[in-house]
Formats: C-alpha cells, structure tokens, sequence
C-alpha cells in the first residue's frame, strides 16, 4: 500500500471482521493522490487510525489495537535465555534499556506504549478502562466512596483511596515541598507531583509518566 508520498507502509491485515472490512474498503478505492481526495471519497473519516509497532527495526502497522498487542507479545517479548532480562526497544521508551526480571511486567509496561487498556470498569455505564487491575481497584473506589488508607501522622486524620496518594500526602508532613523538577538548572520544588507534573509539561515541554515520580 502507497501513501500520497510514495512511502511504502507495512500493514497487517488478520481474518478479525474490521481488519478485513477496513482492507477490502482500500482495495475498492482509485489510487489517493492527494488528500483532498481522499477527504472527498470519505476514506479519512470512515477508515480507523492504524497501529504502529515501534520496536527497533519492526515497522508493522496493524488496524486492530488487539493485534498490535498479539504482535508485541509474540514477537519481542522475549529473551534467549532464562538469565536475561526482558529490555523494552520501544522507540523513545524513557527506560533506556533498564530490564524486567520477569515477563508480565514487561507485558504491563508494554501497555504505556501500546495504549492497550483490558481491565473494565463494569459499574454502570462508566466505561473507563485502565492497563493495571490495580489502576482499575482504585477507580472502582471513586464510585464506592470507599478510602481505607488513612495518614499515620497523629491528628491528620486524612484518608485515601490508595495507598500511593497516602504516601504522597505523608511525606508532606516531614518535608514542605518533597517533589523536585529535576531538570538541569531548575531546581524548582512543590507540595504534590500533579504540581510538579503540571510545572515539567509547560515549562519544559514534558510529560511525566507514574514510573519517573513513584
């Protein structure tokens, strides 16, 4: 298949009943010259976004979420003998190479590229979905009201959902501004990582994953 620029793009198409929908619908059409073409024969809004594999040297595209997640799974999860550690070779992954001593949290970290998201939030019709169950037990407290993690300090009193926010809260107790920008020559500092995150995205143009701050 040709993009308008003559670019070749690799894109697997599996027997699931959108893949092949979406494969039959790009051989129906005249070749794209432009993109206005394209806009006039609907292909921009009726054809779904592909999903790219980024690993190192792997340039497939897949039209299902699902079978980007398959691929990954079989094809570069792996390692070649049991004393190695599974290392991510995602395009721009912030571990640099950093292993897993396992393969499910390889498989849980894959998900932060991938966007994959399988645990569902069954109360409702809330929808909402996350790519840890942890992520998903904690969610499913914002419709209980439930808070069982209460700060330790005598006198606080203060109760959270999850056991991580309590740590954070905690150690606002013991130190004033806890969180620091640790960009070269910044040195700024706040009370809470949403401050911090807040502070990295406008001010140095980053966005700070759950890894890098907990």
């Amino acid at each position: 298949m040709e993009t308008p620029s003559s670019v070749s793009i690799d894109v697997v198409v599996t027997t699931q009943q959108t893949s092949m929908s979406y494969f039959h619908q790009i051989l129906d059409h005249k070749p794209i010259t432009s993109p206005s073409q394209a806009t006039s024969l609907g292909i921009a809004s009726a054809l779904p976004e592909l999903h790219s594999c980024k690993w190192l040297n792997c340039c497939k595209n897949f039209i299902l979420m699902e079978d980007l997640v398959n691929h990954v799974n079989e094809s570069h999860i792996r390692v070649e003998n049991s004393q190695e550690d599974y290392c991510c070779q995602w395009e721009g992954c912030t571990r640099n190479g950093k292993g897993f001593n396992a393969r499910y949290k390889m498989s849980i970290h894959m998900r932060t590229h991938t966007g994959e998201r399988p645990h569902k939030c069954m109360h409702d019709s809330c929808g909402k979905s996350f790519s840890r169950l942890e992520n998903l037990k904690i969610h499913h407290r914002s419709h209980t009201g439930e808070k069982p993690y209460v700060c330790p300090v005598s006198g606080c009193g203060k109760r959270y959902s999850n056991s991580s926010d309590r740590f954070k809260h905690t150690r606002t107790h013991y130190e004033r501004k806890p969180y620091h920008c640790k960009v070269v020559g910044c040195g700024k500092q706040y009370t809470d990582p949403s401050s911090l995150r807040k502070h990295l995205k406008t001010r140095h143009g980053h966005d700070m994953t759950n890894e890098e701050h907990d």
